[in-house]
């Protein structure tokens, strides 16, 4: 099988999890990382949105979103999440520091403030 044909099958998983417990929010989370790789950028987001509305304190689907928003070029909003994240798990510091996906916005002042640089 190949690399998308295993996304389409982990988003079928992720409905069907989704489709038996609604409130699961690690599904939703996970399912925005799938359909972000397969390239469906707004479908990602809303699926992020729903795992931080079941779940706000999930500093993987902030951090997740923050990711998203860097990729996209959207400084404000990956900052803004990623410090959310930041501020419910301190190792997504570390992480954001060697992730590619902020490479983007690396020379931005508010973020290498927010890493530590």
């Amino acid at each position: 099988m190949s690399s998308i044909g295993q996304k389409e099958a982990a988003i079928t998983s992720f409905d069907k999890a989704i489709e038996l417990k609604p409130d699961y929010h690690e599904a939703w989370n996970n399912r925005g990382i799938a359909l972000f790789t397969l390239g469906q950028h707004e479908a990602a987001i809303a699926s992020y949105d729903k795992a931080i509305e079941l779940k706000p304190n999930s500093a993987g689907a902030h951090y997740n979103k923050a990711c998203y928003y860097a990729l996209q070029g959207d400084q404000d909003a990956a900052i803004a999440s990623l410090q959310r994240a930041i501020e419910l798990d301190k190792s997504c510091r570390e992480m954001a520091k060697a992730d590619t996906d902020f490479d983007g916005i690396r020379d931005n002042e508010q973020f290498q403030v927010l890493i530590g640089s």
